[in-house]
């Protein structure tokens, strides 16, 4: 099965985690980082899972399906050989979003206009702007 698949709650655990790159499945290199967050490998949930403690999260798609989910999320799929399968992957952010450093490479690797700290909305070019809470058609209704 090469369904997404998702840990139900990990995101709320306080945890960072080192991601793992889409086309080798191996974790980014960690630089010396400047800040007091500890990033933690990714670990095999196999137990907790099994247990009971850790709940498995999927949906079969078709094309055309689209799955949001928090990006603390731990997620992941298993490589697929020989079928295509294509995906489009997004970042959707608060208008209060700055760019952030990370002790990694990043993904995608662009940084527009933007330095580490700058509002993510600064930079429209780069980084396209869907909607802002302060347009007419958004907010309570």
């Amino acid at each position: 099965d090469v369904s997404l698949k998702f840990i139900c709650g990990s995101h709320a655990w306080g945890d960072w985690f080192i991601p793992r790159k889409f086309a080798s499945g191996a974790e980014y290199q960690v630089a010396t980082d400047q800040s007091s967050r500890q990033y933690k490998p990714v670990r095999d949930l196999t137990q907790e899972i099994e247990g009971g403690s850790a709940e498995v999260l999927s949906w079969a798609t078709r094309p055309g399906d689209c799955i949001l989910f928090h990006g603390l999320t731990l997620h992941g799929t298993q490589r697929v050989r020989g079928n295509l399968r294509r995906v489009l992957s997004t970042r959707w952010v608060g208008e209060d979003a700055v760019f952030a450093k990370r002790p990694w490479e990043f993904s995608p690797p662009t940084m527009g206009s933007l330095s580490f700290g700058d509002n993510v909305w600064e930079d429209e070019e780069s980084f396209p702007t869907l909607a802002r809470h302060s347009d007419n058609n958004l907010g309570a209704h």
